[in-house]
């Protein structure tokens, strides 16, 4: 084991630590994210509690109010942070699959001994697996439209695929874990377009500093046209030729 880092910002030395929690994700030192995935199965059963209550046989919601309850209270928990802690080993991510299932029976009413295919298919829900691919996909999608973004240049220009091409059994981070998958989904990636925004002209800008409820009715109109172009002022093609 090699000793822990000395790291100092501003003369106060860091502490070191097993993990840290980021944004709601767990760090731990071997970046297994076990920890964060116990975490989420715990967070995840006590909103499973509140499916049971909503849910009861007598007086219970049906099954289309149950289902829109378990997606935003279960899997909305599953799928946050799911692009960095999907990496892990898969035995890990095993561990939440029971709570998918579970939040299912209870939505469907279904027994404990019904085939979870046959659950994915009432509730129209994927498997937790095909769920990360799904939401995989569309970050490096999105992200592709951002050149800007600081995560662009590790996902879509990697440095390290020849080390990862020798040791097989490694986890791979994202960047080499998506590319097969767009290929073998067909996306051509290069065809997506940059987002480009577009600030507000100062004209139109210039009108909000006036409220309308304290303001004169002439000043907004006034100078709205002080600020739009005229008829009289307007290019013409004419005008514009060489």
């Amino acid at each position: 084991m090699f000793p822990n880092p000395s790291i100092t910002v501003k003369g106060t030395v860091l502490k070191v630590v097993q993990e840290v929690k980021f944004l709601g994700v767990i760090f731990d030192r071997k970046l297994s994210f076990l920890p964060h995935i116990k975490s989420l199965r715990l967070s995840c059963q006590k909103a499973l509690d509140i499916l049971r209550v909503v849910g009861h046989v007598s007086w219970g919601a049906d099954r289309t109010v149950l289902l829109r309850l378990y997606r935003a209270l279960v899997r909305s928990k599953l799928d946050y942070g799911s692009i960095i802690y999907g990496s892990v080993r898969e035995s890990y991510l095993k561990i939440l699959d029971p709570i998918h299932h579970q939040g299912l029976r209870i939505c469907l009413g279904a027994f404990r001994t019904t085939p979870v295919q046959s659950l994915y298919a009432e509730a129209g829900e994927p498997p937790l697996s095909l769920r990360r691919l799904k939401l995989m996909l569309s970050y490096a999608c999105r992200l592709k439209s951002h050149p800007g973004n600081p995560a662009y240049r590790a996902v879509f220009r990697p440095q390290r695929a020849a080390l990862y091409a020798i040791r097989t059994k490694e986890q791979k981070p994202l960047s080499l874990r998506v590319a097969p998958h767009l290929q073998a989904a067909g996306v051509d990636i290069k065809q997506i377009e940059v987002d480009t925004h577009y600030e507000m002209t100062e004209w139109y800008r210039a009108i909000h500093q006036n409220r309308q409820a304290t303001s004169n009715g002439d000043v907004l109109p006034r100078r709205f046209g002080s600020r739009a172009p005229r008829a009289d002022q307007a290019e013409s093609p004419a005008d514009s030729s060489p």
